[in-house]
């Protein structure tokens, strides 16, 4: 009996130093954990192929294609961002805060159903179909403009109620460069992305052109257009 107790009191105390020194959150949320090994992914020191450039008037390339991973979730994103995507997802964990990818990459006919989806809110609304179709596209990308078709992009919000979207998301604003990711929409430069703010839409573009991004206050158009 005394036994027992003794092992009893021994899981108790284990119990209790996982929780205090916060390592039961590997336990309760799967991103916490290692989801990848050291060499599963190679780090890619090239990153001219992130850099691609995709909106209204930089359509898919016919000949493009890109190599997925599938996340638990069952979403799929290019596989030379699991890595870093990961690793941000880790931290923002440990840090309280519980992400989750709502949408990653996205076929031609994905794409075209998600703007059909809006565009037909706003007819029931009453606009006329021109202008639901003008609306629709102020938040959903044309069928072979949309960077969810090249993998790079995510669209992330919080796991459950445990994280607040705006905590979430500030915490994205100043941290995501440090892992190579950049918001692709911010409010400001609507002018010259031609998409409203997207708080939630994240794109895959590597350290050193986030890192730039990110210190000089530019989207990826004015980026490029400065190389």
């Amino acid at each position: 009996m005394r036994k027992l107790f003794n092992i009893k009191r021994m899981i108790i105390i284990v119990i209790t130093f996982y929780v205090l020194s916060g390592c039961s959150q590997k336990f309760l949320y799967p991103y916490c954990k290692t989801l990848f090994s050291p060499n599963e992914y190679p780090n890619f020191t090239n990153e001219g192929s992130q850099l691609i450039l995709i909106n209204y008037d930089h359509p898919l390339p016919d000949d493009y294609h890109v190599d997925l991973v599938t996340l638990e979730n069952g979403e799929q994103i290019a596989d030379i961002i699991y890595r870093p995507l990961m690793q941000m997802f880790n931290d923002m964990c440990l840090a309280g805060i519980y992400p989750k990818v709502a949408s990653g990459y996205r076929t031609y006919d994905e794409q075209m159903e998600i703007l059909q989806q809006r565009t037909n809110e706003y007819l029931v609304q009453g606009y006329s179909w021109d202008a639901a179709q003008n609306l629709a596209q102020e938040w959903v990308a044309l069928p072979d403009t949309s960077e969810h078709q090249t993998g790079l992009a995510v669209d992330i919000n919080p796991l459950n109620e445990m994280t607040d979207s705006e905590e979430l998301y500030r915490w994205l604003e100043v941290n995501s460069y440090r892992y190579g990711f950049i918001k692709r929409y911010p409010a400001a430069k609507q002018d010259i992305t031609k998409i409203n703010n997207e708080s939630w839409h994240y794109r895959y573009v590597g350290v050193t052109a986030a890192t730039k991004i990110h210190e000089q206050n530019l989207c990826l158009e004015e980026y490029l257009s400065l190389q």
